[in-house]
């Protein structure tokens, strides 16, 4: 499920209720990567809400960008910084986070620990992170996608924005037959999946049939698939370099359910995971360590690990249903309230 990065050059609808705050935005999202996160997902909504003004320039750090994305109205670095002038800037990422003040500053899972995160950026989210705590706020709003991340650095509940979902998910027709089905979406990392997990539910979970989307690169997880394979230990075990909404629709039977083997830890406690989203919008029961579930996410067909091999009994969401999670938790809902907060905050400043 993947949703393509927009040329980064903004222009808010006619008639937008908010007035465009923003015109830069500091982040790690290079130019022309296709994404499915929350940064792209949160700028495209304050795109459209009109928050963020026409010909807004984009700075990012990390990989640089392709050739042919060059002609962008973005500007990288190795070293993440901000070009002086307007103050009339976004921070998505700790490692752009400086003295000089912003709009609007978000912090999403925990960089300092992030098994992904390379360790020069890692001691720089870090010393973010100890900065915010201590009390140096470069901005009046803050915001982040966990209670664990607004504990970390000692922010109000207020500041907790959860992750979101695109309502599309909630349309996708689901025609998958009856096998007790798990389904397991990359990516598979070490750091952030439970490999012993992972194999003690595939092997006993009594299943027909376990289907991997996106496996990666990972050797253990090479080593699992064909591990399941020559042992028998499931009759049927079907791998696809990519799943998208409508081929996983297509599999999606009264006794299908998604499996999300993440180990339990700080990090994985600082991440809101959009997968939990996703399967609710598909109406999908998920097997998932109780810890990990998001807070805010209310669903009547979750599964606790000790319950994996109860699939079936746990039923598919109803349409109805599927669209309540939808319109609670999209992403153009978490945009809005984060607008208005700003919109607010830009008021009381003039």
């Amino acid at each position: 499920m993947r949703t393509s990065v927009n040329n980064w050059s903004s222009a808010g609808p006619q008639g937008s209720a908010y007035t465009p705050l923003i015109d830069g935005i500091a982040w790690s999202v290079p130019p022309g990567t296709s994404a499915y996160t929350r940064p792209v997902q949160l700028v495209e909504q304050l795109e459209q809400l009109g928050v963020i003004a026409p010909e807004t320039q984009f700075v990012h750090a990390g990989k640089a960008p392709s050739a042919d994305s060059l002609h962008r109205r973005a500007r990288w670095s190795f070293l993440p910084t901000r070009p002086s002038g307007s103050d009339a800037w976004a921070v998505l990422s700790p490692v752009f986070f400086g003295s000089r003040k912003v709009v609007w500053t978000d912090f999403y899972d925990d960089w300092s620990i992030a098994p992904d995160i390379n360790p020069v950026y890692r001691q720089i989210a870090r010393v973010t992170y100890q900065s915010v705590s201590r009390g140096h706020r470069n901005s009046a709003i803050m915001t982040v996608n966990t209670s664990y991340m607004a504990s970390r650095l000692r922010l109000p509940p207020a500041s907790v924005v959860p992750n979101g979902v695109d309502p599309a998910l909630a349309n996708v027709a689901r025609s998958g037959d009856a096998s007790r089905r798990v389904i397991l979406l990359g990516r598979f990392m070490e750091g952030r999946t439970d490999w012993a997990l992972m194999d003690r539910i595939v092997r006993f979970g009594g299943f027909d049939e376990v289907v991997i989307g996106a496996p990666g690169d990972s050797i253990r997880m090479s080593q699992l698939i064909a591990s399941w394979r020559t042992t028998g230990s499931v009759p049927s075990v079907l791998v696809y370099p990519w799943l998208d909404s409508t081929a996983l629709g297509a599999l999606i039977g009264e006794n299908t359910a998604c499996l999300i083997p993440h180990v339990v830890d700080d990090y994985t406690r600082s991440q809101d995971l959009m997968k939990c989203y996703q399967m609710a919008a598909l109406g999908v029961p998920v097997i998932i360590p109780p810890e990990l579930w998001p807070e805010r996410l209310v669903v009547p067909n979750t599964l606790p690990i000790e319950r994996a091999a109860a699939v079936g009994s746990s039923r598919l969401l109803t349409d109805q249903e599927r669209a309540d999670v939808v319109r609670k938790h999209s992403w153009r809902a978490r945009a809005e309230q984060i607008a208005s907060t700003i919109h607010q905050g830009g008021r009381e400043a003039s």
